[in-house]
């Protein structure tokens, strides 16, 4: 089972999304992504993703949610883990999001959104956007 990682990095009553369009489709999703070979634990994944997605580095906090999904005929695990930004800059990661030529399609951009507006936007997934609008980032 494939186990994937995402941040959820809350500042002044907004949390930092990351703005997908792809084919004619819109949707906020919270940064993150693959456990790699090389990654000792989940937390030094997502440490890893938000360097490279982000440009900063962030503190592990605490498991927020699990998910059980299938996507595109695979069994995974996404976790969700509150995290907060210790140094860096948003915007400057080195993932191939930001490289030209790297075959990234689509466009991304980083928002924060305040967590009163969760409800009226297209953030994947939905358990978590609910979740997340209920506790309002506690």
């Amino acid at each position: 089972m494939k186990i994937r990682v995402r941040a959820i990095i809350v500042l002044c009553e907004k949390v930092l999304l990351i703005h997908r369009i792809k084919k004619n489709d819109e949707y906020w999703v919270f940064p993150g992504g693959g456990i790699e070979d090389t990654d000792e634990s989940p937390e030094m994944a997502l440490v890893r993703e938000c360097e490279e997605e982000l440009g900063v580095k962030v503190r592990i906090g605490r498991l927020f949610s699990s998910n059980h999904l299938n996507f595109e005929g695979e069994d995974q695990l996404e976790m969700f883990f509150f995290c907060e930004q210790i140094s860096g800059d948003l915007g400057t990661g080195n993932g191939p999001e930001y490289q030209p030529g790297s075959g990234y399609k689509g466009a991304y951009s980083l928002e924060w959104i305040e967590l009163k507006k969760l409800s009226f936007l297209d953030i994947r997934p939905k358990d978590v956007q609910e979740k997340l609008s209920k506790e309002g980032g506690l």
